[in-house]
């Protein structure tokens, strides 16, 4: 997660907007995973 938020960061994006857009993709992962086969590489929840 640290490499994720110094992308965040060097986009210029804040940190509560970066917690949001990374708890969006976490969503989307989960309701893809829920659907489809997990594509290689894919992201893990880790919670």
């Amino acid at each position: 997660m640290p490499t994720d938020l110094s992308l965040y960061q060097e986009a210029g994006v804040n940190a509560k907007t970066a917690a949001s857009y990374d708890w969006l993709l976490e969503s989307l992962y989960v309701v893809t995973r829920s659907t489809c086969a997990p594509e290689p590489g894919a992201r893990r929840s880790t919670s």
